[in-house]
C-alpha cells in the first residue's frame, strides 16, 4: 500500500478538493489590512468557507496562491527523494535552488529564505473538511515539519499522515504544463484571482458555465462591492489570457465558459482499500 500511495503522491499535484474548495486564497500576497484578514484575526484565527463540494475550516494561519505554487512545484520536481515513515508520514527530500528554478524565481539568498518561510507557513495551517452532506471528512496539517538534510544535502517536508489519508483517499489531478504556463505568462496585479479561476476550471472534465459572482464565491474571494468591480477590472484585462486555458468569459453576461479540457491534465482516481 505504501508503494501505491508513493505512486500517488508522484503522479499528483492537488486533489479535486484542494483546488474546488480550496485551503489557498485567491491572491498572491496577503493584506492584513483586509475586512477578510481582520474577521479572521477577531474569529480567533478561524475562517470557514462552504460551497456546494462542502465546507472548509482554516484555522491558525490563511495561505495564499503563492504557498499553492510552491507546494505544486515540489511536487513536479523530477529528482525529489520520497520516502514512506513507519508512522504513515511521507517525506519529500529535494533542492530548494531546482525549486526556484521551476518557479522561475531568482536565486538569492533572500528567495532562498522567503521559500523555506513559505513552507514553514503552509505547517502551520490547520484544516478541518466536511463533505456536502454535512459528514466530518477529517482535520490535518499538510506539513508537518520541515528541515534541512546534511545526509542528503537537501531540504525535506514531512506531509503529515492524517494529510496522506485525505489525498489518497480523493481523486487527484496533475497539470504540469499548465503550472508553468501560469508561472510564466500571469503576473502583477489579480494574479492570485487569475491562477485560482483557471485552477478551479481545470478541475472539470467537462464544460462549464458559471456566473462571475458565483465563481468569486466558490473560489473565496470578497464579494463587497468595491471587490466586485476590483475582479471586473482584473478579469476584463485578462480575457485573452483566460482564452488560453479554454475560459471564455463574457463580459456583458458576466459568464464563464470553460470550454475545452486542457491536454496535460490528467485525473486519478483514489487508491482502493486492500
Amino acid at each position: 500500500m505504501e508503494i501505491k500511495k508513493l505512486k500517488k503522491i508522484e503522479q499528483s499535484m492537488q486533489t479535486l478538493q484542494d483546488l474546488r474548495i480550496s485551503p489557498f486564497l485567491p491572491v498572491i500576497k496577503l493584506n492584513k489590512n483586509s475586512k477578510l484578514y481582520k474577521d479572521f484575526v477577531a474569529n480567533n484565527n478561524i475562517l470557514e468557507r462552504e460551497t456546494r463540494w462542502g465546507k472548509i475550516q482554516l484555522r491558525n494561519r490563511l495561505l495564499t496562491q503563492y504557498h499553492q505554487d510552491v507546494l505544486n512545484g515540489i511536487m513536479l520536481l523530477d529528482d525529489k527523494k520520497m520516502f514512506c515513515l513507519q508512522n504513515g508520514d511521507i517525506v519529500v527530500f529535494f533542492s530548494l535552488y531546482k525549486l526556484s528554478k521551476k518557479m522561475n524565481i531568482a536565486w538569492s539568498s533572500r528567495n532562498k529564505k522567503n521559500l523555506i518561510d513559505t513552507i514553514l507557513e503552509v505547517r502551520d495551517l490547520v484544516i478541518t473538511r466536511w463533505s456536502p452532506n454535512g459528514d466530518l471528512i477529517g482535520t490535518y496539517n499538510i506539513i508537518k515539519d520541515a528541515r534541512y538534510s546534511r545526509k542528503l544535502d537537501m531540504f525535506g517536508v514531512i506531509f503529515s499522515k492524517e494529510y496522506i489519508d485525505f489525498f489518497t483517499k480523493e481523486i487527484t489531478i496533475n497539470f504540469p504544463d499548465t503550472y508553468k504556463k501560469t508561472r510564466k505568462l500571469i503576473k502583477g496585479k489579480g494574479e492570485g484571482l487569475i491562477k485560482a479561476i483557471i485552477n478551479f476550471f481545470i478541475t472539470h472534465q467537462e464544460n462549464q458555465r458559471i456566473a462571475l459572482l458565483k465563481l468569486l464565491k466558490t473560489i473565496g474571494y470578497p464579494t463587497t462591492e468595491r471587490q466586485i468591480r476590483n475582479a471586473k477590472e482584473i478579469i476584463n484585462k485578462r480575457t485573452d489570457l483566460l482564452k488560453e486555458f479554454n475560459i471564455e468569459y463574457n463580459k456583458k453576461t458576466k459568464i464563464f465558459t470553460y470550454f475545452k479540457q486542457l491536454n496535460d491534465v490528467k485525473f486519478l482516481p483514489p487508491l482502493k482499500k486492500n
